[in-house]
Formats: C-alpha cells, structure tokens, sequence
C-alpha cells in the first residue's frame, strides 16, 4: 500500500463495531458521512444486533455507497468486531467511531491527518470531547503532548476512544485489538502502541460522547476498573510514573474506605471531607452550560 505520507489524502478506514444499537447508529454514521474530508469508508461490523440495528445500515448503505456492511454470525463481542473490521478496511488511516457517539466538527479527521504528516513518529492522535449526560455535558480537557500523555498513561484511560486516529502501519505493528480483554480493549491497544509510537492529542472539542446506562463503562463498571488496573501493573514499568500511580491507587482507597466509614456513622462530615479532600487535590467539576458550548455542537445532528 502506497506510503501514508506520499499521498495528500491517504484513505481514511472509519470503524465502527455496533451491538443492538438501532436508536444510535444513524446518527453516528450521518456524523462522520458529514466530515468535510475527500477519502472515507465507512466500515460498520453489526455484531449479531437483535435489534433493527442491520436494518437501519443497510438502509443508510443505499445512500451512502461509502458504507461496508459486516455481519458476525454470532455476537463475538466489541474487540473482535474492530478486528474484523479493521481486516475489511482498505483505508492507510483508522478511525474509531463508537456505535452511540457523535463526531461534532466537520474538520476533525482533516485536522488529525493533517498533524499525523507533519508528525510522522506519532502512533496515536485523539482529540477533546464533551460529554452528554442526560440533559447535562461537561467536558475533557487532555494533555496534548507525548511527555504528558505518557507521564499520565499508567494512572488512567486518558482519552476518549471515539476520537481516536491511528495510522496503519500501528495496526501491522502491533496487531488489532486483544480479544482476552472484554471492557478495556481501547485502553490496553493505547497502552501497546506505547512502546512504540509516540502519542498525541488536539484540544479542540470535535466528539461528543453520549453516556447513557447500556454504555459498557456503566453495565460492566467493576470489571472495566479491575481489568484497567490489571493492565496498569502490566504495562507500569514500560510507563514513567508507576511510583506515584501507585501512592495515588493506596491513597484513593484508604479515602474511599474513610469516606463510607463516616458516612455511615455520621453523614454530613463525609460530604465535608469530601469537599476538602477535592479541594486540595485541586480537583473540580467542569460541568458547561448549553450556552458554552453550543459553538461546539451542531444543534440539527444532535437533538
């Protein structure tokens, strides 16, 4: 395949493994058919939907000949399916775009290619994302450098996967998405191409990420954090900072423990140390008013 950096605009794969999810995918796929980059596919990989989800791709594929439809047999579950979808891929560059998330700015893959060739060692490049929480959005504001990303990598997931970028030559490196891990796939494929690819990230605000309770970080919270902080002792030593990681996991659970101690036994003084606790961890919620943001998101896709 021609080199990605010869070409002015390399083919970009976009995939998106979908699961019972026929109230989302419209307006995912219609969020990334509206970017204002020449070269796209679209490969969706329905993994055995029960639902209408097959019925409403195949529907919008009639339109949109750019679309590539893959149907498992069976529900193979979500890292297999962006394997499978990456095999089918024909693109020099992957996009992820999650079956219920929305890409927001027309330019956010221009702007990413744009950066990936005029950096040619970065492996991985995500952007900013808003969050939408029922009727209330905040946002993440990320490191952007590889130093920053790396130094913070071990501790946590540090971006949203939505708004991930990699070019190919990641995916023949270090092969796809382990399917061993089941809820923190996206984390443990970041924390690989790690050792040998550079990190970056964009700070404008170009996804928004819809929380909702059939998200897999809602239904399957306790086995994500524990397979996350499994594969944080497993990639800590090829990451600064695993001492401080470390301090912070011991600190956070003797708080955790105080917290619900003294909330059991006397419930205002925990809402009190909480407060102080955040304050002098110089931790603060970022919640944003719709007036902030709506220079952000396009009202008409969205709503």
């Amino acid at each position: 395949m021609e080199n990605m950096e010869s070409k002015e605009f390399p083919r970009i794969s976009v995939i998106t493994p979908v699961y019972n999810r026929q109230k989302t995918i419209r307006l995912a796929l219609l969020s990334a058919m509206q970017q204002e980059y020449p070269d796209v596919e679209f490969v969706v990989v329905n993994d055995g939907s029960q639902d209408d989800t097959q019925k409403v791709v195949e529907s919008m594929k009639e339109y949109d000949p750019r679309i590539i439809l893959v149907n498992n047999p069976k529900n193979l579950w979500i890292s297999q399916s962006r394997n499978i979808g990456m095999q089918h891929a024909t693109g020099d560059i992957f996009a992820v775009l999650d079956s219920d998330d929305v890409w927001i700015r027309p330019d956010k893959l221009t702007k990413q290619v744009k950066h990936l060739q005029e950096n040619p060692n970065i492996g991985i490049i995500w952007t900013n994302a808003i969050i939408k929480n029922k009727e209330k959005y905040s946002h993440t504001r990320e490191h952007l450098t590889d130093r920053n990303i790396r130094w913070n990598s071990i501790r946590a997931t540090q971006f949203l996967h939505s708004s991930m970028m990699y070019p190919r030559k990641v995916y023949e490196t270090i092969g796809g998405y382990n399917p061993q891990i089941k809820y923190a796939d996206d984390r443990e494929f970041q924390l690989r191409a790690g050792k040998y690819f550079e990190f970056a990230n964009l700070p404008e605000y170009m996804v928004l990420y819809n929380a909702h309770h059939k998200n897999i970080s809602h239904l399957h919270r306790k086995r994500q954090c524990l397979e996350s902080m499994r594969l944080s002792l497993r990639y800590s030593w090829d990451y600064p900072n695993v001492v401080s990681w470390i301090s912070y996991k011991l600190l956070g659970g003797a708080y955790k423990f105080a917290s619900k101690s003294l909330d059991a036994l006397i419930p205002w003084t925990s809402i009190h140390i909480k407060s102080t606790v955040k304050l002098m961890l110089g931790k603060k919620d970022s919640p944003l008013e719709l007036s902030e943001i709506n220079k952000y998101l396009n009202r008409e896709l969205i709503e």
